[in-house]
């Protein structure tokens, strides 16, 4: 007999792995001290340049994640930076 709990949970959206980073990335901005969605900003540039460059949808979307994770990982080293008293 099928779990009806599983069910419910198949039928419910998950989140999304883009909108899951980009949270991160919110995240990572204000934990840094940096302007709210620089991290989105400078996503949305990288991807309008990759479309303009030509790349197709599947690298437009890798140059999505890399920017995004390029940005929370700035923001870790700048937060380790900090807390050392180093600029």
């Amino acid at each position: 007999m099928a779990d009806p709990a599983a069910g419910a949970a198949e039928e419910q959206d998950p989140v999304q792995l883009a909108e899951l980073v980009a949270a991160l990335s919110l995240a990572a901005d204000q934990a840094a001290g940096v302007t709210l969605e620089h991290g989105l900003r400078t996503c949305l540039l990288a991807t309008r340049l990759a479309g303009r460059a030509g790349l197709g949808p599947a690298d437009r979307r890798e140059v999505y994640y890399v920017a995004l994770l390029r940005s929370i990982g700035f923001s870790e080293l700048e937060l380790v930076r900090h807390s050392r008293g180093s600029h």
